[in-house]
């Protein structure tokens, strides 16, 4: 039977120490990048793969010792402004991230890929320079985007769908069963007459989890069945009000806060008139509905990123996987905590 290559083989292939090998392979970022080449076309080249059983004991020897440093994340955003990538949910997930990373022995730096009129090519040589091997790279501006670098260089975990192209290694709160957990809720309430809107862009960075995972409950809510959902490509109270006056809703499902404010505008009092429940709740305030728990959504990106750091894996993966953090139900003053009024006959 033909011996499975080992670091040593690597190493003697490159002229290296073994140790030196072994420190490339786990992505440490102290190796120079000239050395760090080297052993990895090595280890492509004799056809090495780690071994899964020594792998997971060396993560377990990890895990019990001290973190010292190992190096940088980089979090790169792709928004018009350096800035522009915070957001109620962007910024718990760096929360998160950099939590973990503290953890593991790393570090979590910005890095803006339009910063001085800077190119995909330039942006990859740059983090290769800087012995950065490891990308968080967070929603992106619009739904449906897509990132070009040289991305067999680097260890990479997404956030969320909104990045189709190239398909990597994503964590995202669990969209779909999130819906169903808030549906579920406001049946236990009682409420039976339900009404969904969210905005193009919105369902479209979900995938449309959002309003396919509202569909597929209204099969046990047969009163909600004739109300369509609302999904306009921009905010506007006027269509909003419309919508609410012609199917009078007993409580609705949203992404957006400005619906509270368009009901109020028109006289309805939340929630005795009409409940307005939330998907993507991150900070505690009036809304009730669902929290994304978004710190752990962040920690699970790191540890996913620096595992594939540590196996040596590189580049745009042949079976991405999807990480699904689910959330929670969160009281609030826009639902009651109690029951629904009854249907009006």
């Amino acid at each position: 039977m033909k011996r499975r290559p080992t670091i040593r083989d690597i190493a003697q292939a490159v002229g290296v120490h073994p140790s030196t090998a072994a420190r490339v392979l786990k992505g440490d970022q102290r190796i120079s990048a000239e050395t760090a080449l080297k052993v990895r076309a090595a280890a492509e080249k004799i056809g090495y793969k780690p071994d899964p059983m020594m792998s997971a004991f060396a993560a377990y020897r990890q895990s019990i010792k001290p973190a010292g440093f190992h190096g940088v994340l980089a979090w790169i955003t792709n928004f018009p402004t350096a800035a522009g990538w915070h957001n109620e949910a962007a910024d718990i997930y760096f929360i998160g991230a950099r939590e973990r990373a503290a953890e593991l022995g790393y570090t979590v730096e910005e890095f803006w890929l339009r910063d001085s009129g800077m190119t995909a090519r330039q942006a990859s040589q740059i983090l290769l320079a800087r012995g950065i091997r490891g990308l968080l790279v967070p929603p992106q501006p619009k739904g449906r985007g897509h990132l070009s670098m040289d991305w067999e260089q680097f260890s990479t975990v997404a956030f969320g769908y909104s990045m189709i192209r190239p398909r990597m290694h994503l964590v995202s709160p669990s969209q779909f069963r999130n819906v169903v957990t808030l549906v579920r809720h406001l049946r236990g309430l009682g409420y039976r007459r339900l009404g969904f809107m969210s905005l193009i862009h919105m369902d479209e960075r979900s995938d449309h989890q959002w309003s396919a995972g509202f569909q597929s409950e209204l099969r046990a809510l047969p009163e909600s069945r004739e109300i369509p959902i609302l999904v306009p490509p921009l905010p506007s109270e006027p269509e909003f009000m419309t919508w609410y006056r012609r199917w009078q809703p007993q409580a609705i499902v949203t992404t957006e806060t400005l619906v509270p404010l368009w009901l109020r505008s028109a006289g309805l009092r939340i929630p005795e008139d009409v409940a307005v429940a939330f998907l993507g709740c991150q900070k505690p305030d009036e809304r009730a509905g669902i929290d994304e728990r978004a710190v752990p959504i962040g920690r699970a990106a790191v540890d996913l990123l620096v595992g594939m750091i540590q196996r040596g894996e590189r580049g745009i993966p042949k079976d991405p996987l999807r990480v699904l953090v689910e959330g929670t139900w969160r009281e609030g003053q826009t639902v009651p905590a109690q029951s629904a009024p009854k249907l009006k006959a």
